[in-house]
């Protein structure tokens, strides 16, 4: 039970009922795939998908690092998800090959984009950046893109948006929430958060090491194994 209980949390184990109301449950209980439409906050999802790269995805390490500062009156964040391929070339791995979509709060305008690639390196020989599909899907905001990492490299896809003026005034108003989702069934990956407010933090949940407190910022270093949620309150 143990070990159901934490492949449950972790996102490898879920439920579903054909009856609305027992489903209803698991999704209040987080126990289902479902992106969480009642975030009230500020939001993110990455998901890779696997494209013809066999089965390459336990040779890659991710690490995403989000960040947020004020740019005049509106609230910019940088998502960067980078790739470490660990593996070379065998009979299940090969270069690894995915669309990733970034699922952000509905209304978020993409900035700028980096690490995105019209083709892996054999058919795209120039390696010319490919354009950002930006969609809307379960009441996000979506920028889908596609990169190729070779084996024993490093690489990395990076997205810089502006978040909607209603997440803005919360803060302006000394509140401010990020819900942050794991990708089900993918493995846990490293999580830095780097957060500029502007202005002094009275509370943090969870919190932040001790040498980081008294300041304008919410820093942590953690494991996105979880679905997780953060929580800053700013002293006006």
């Amino acid at each position: 039970m143990e070990a159901l209980a934490r492949r449950v949390r972790e996102k490898h184990v879920f439920f579903y009922s054909e009856k609305e109301d027992l489903q209803a449950w698991f999704d209040r209980m987080g126990w289902t795939a479902r992106i969480k439409s009642d975030a009230r906050g500020d939001y993110l999802m990455v998901v890779d998908a696997n494209l013809a790269a066999l089965k390459t995805d336990p040779a890659i390490i991710r690490d995403l690092t989000y960040e947020l500062a004020w740019e005049g009156r509106d609230l910019v964040a940088t998502a960067r998800m980078h790739y470490a391929h660990t593996k070379g070339f065998d009979w299940k791995t090969t270069r690894y090959r995915t669309y990733t979509r970034f699922f952000v709060p509905l209304g978020s305008e993409l900035i700028s984009a980096e690490g995105t690639l019209k083709n892996d390196k054999i058919k795209n020989t120039t390696l010319a950046p490919d354009t950002v599909d930006v969609l809307e899907e379960h009441g996000k905001t979506v920028f889908g893109m596609f990169t190729s990492i070779e084996p024993k490299s490093e690489g990395e896809l990076v997205v810089r948006y502006r978040l909607p003026r209603s997440l803005a005034r919360e803060v302006e108003r000394g509140h401010y929430q990020l819900d942050l989702q794991k990708q089900p069934g993918a493995e846990a990956n490293g999580l830095t958060l780097d957060l500029h407010f502007g202005t002094n933090l009275s509370r943090a949940v969870p919190p932040e090491e001790p040498s980081h407190f008294g300041d304008e910022r919410y820093t942590l270093n953690t494991i996105l194994d979880q679905d997780k949620t953060f929580v800053v309150d700013l002293s006006l």
